[in-house]
């Protein structure tokens, strides 16, 4: 398989055009060998380290960040160290980034720069909108100004982020912005309608991202281009987004963000549905073919394993080593069955929903 790298690095300085390089990695997928990952399609063999080198950089980022926040806030408010760690981030992107392409260090580098942006303009905005806002109570329309025009700004400088560095979950990040601005500041206009409607505006911006993420995945059905890692990353965000809610209202979790410690609450019959919901969450990764959307629900469903294996009598560590097990195997079976379900699934929708989904190699 040609190195996405060396393609986007040939697109950058002109050497090639961007459909040049599209049909040089479609036409090594057509030519690759039974051995190579490119031979199967798998759309989510994302790069996230190419050598130890990534790996040893990212501990040395981590070192160096921390000691660089902590050090700041000897000198400056927390708000500015925030800020501080923010620019370092940025920095250190255009050589680890722009320049040496490293995979690790640069996702590293993208979460710290948008968390630190995040927390160190709330600290601003809470400053000025503390002088200048009415202020309703503690979480009201002060607070919820602060964190929302936080956001808004965070959400900009994703975008710059992007346009200058290419970094693929820079999107995701970008969009979490969004979503934690627009809560804020639903919140800040009426914190008692954000309490009643938290569930279904939380499902809502799933939903939404889910969406953008499909308009990314559909752009590039093949996956042979960094849309389809940008998709991957929208995907991992709208996932627990969604599935949050519905495990909410369906009494699975405590107070909106803990399971049932006792599993009092949910019977065998919800149990029963829970893992029902779980298999239909499971057929519409299968149908996209994406893994991620997956990843959110295995809690849910581990618990609702649970639950059926101690009202069989079970207790102590057996529940636990009985559902871990049972969940293994559920995942190790659709993982190895992943493409002749997917195969099968999709010949059997109708022929105009076919070439709406990603072209990748379980299709054929």
């Amino acid at each position: 398989m040609i190195d996405d790298r060396l393609l986007d690095h040939a697109v950058s300085t002109e050497l090639i055009t961007a459909d040049q390089a599209q049909g040089l990695r479609r036409l090594a997928r057509e030519m690759a060998e039974p051995e190579d990952p490119a031979y199967y399609g798998e759309e989510e063999a994302l790069r996230f380290v190419s050598g130890f080198g990534d790996i040893f950089v990212t501990l040395g980022l981590g070192l160096f960040l921390g000691a660089a926040f902590l050090l700041a806030q000897l000198f400056v408010e927390m708000r500015w160290a925030f800020l501080d760690i923010a620019l370092l981030s940025w920095l250190l992107a255009e050589f680890f980034t722009r320049r040496r392409r490293m995979a690790l260090p640069s996702i590293v580098l993208l979460l710290a720069f948008a968390s630190a942006t995040l927390f160190g303009l709330i600290g601003i905005a809470v400053q000025i909108t503390g002088a200048v806002a009415p202020r309703v109570d503690s979480s009201g329309l002060s607070g919820g100004l602060a964190l929302g025009l936080a956001g808004i700004a965070t959400l900009g400088l994703c975008w710059l982020h992007y346009r200058r560095f290419q970094v693929p979950i820079t999107v995701a990040a970008g969009v979490g912005a969004a979503i934690i601005a627009g809560v804020a500041l639903i919140g800040g206009l009426s914190t008692s309608f954000l309490e009643a409607y938290y569930l279904p505006i939380g499902f809502a911006a799933g939903l939404a991202t889910f969406a953008l993420a499909m308009r990314f995945d559909l752009s590039d059905k093949a996956r042979l281009t960094h849309r389809a890692a940008i998709a991957f990353w929208l995907h991992l965000l709208a996932a627990p987004l969604i599935v949050h809610p519905l495990m909410t209202v369906a009494g699975v979790l405590e107070h909106g963000f803990v399971p049932q410690a006792d599993g009092s609450d949910l019977t065998i019959a919800g149990a029963l549905l829970l893992l029902a919901g779980f298999a239909f969450l499971s057929m519409v990764s299968i149908l996209i073919d994406r893994r991620a959307l997956l990843v959110s629900g295995l809690i849910y469903a581990g618990y609702a394993f649970w639950t059926l294996v101690s009202q069989a009598g079970l207790g102590g560590d057996e529940i636990s080593l009985v559902t871990a097990l049972l969940l293994g195997a559920f995942v190790l079976a659709i993982s190895a069955g992943w493409r002749p379900i997917r195969r099968a699934l999709v010949h059997r929708l109708p022929r105009h929903w076919q070439p709406l989904l990603p072209e990748t190699a379980d299709m054929g």
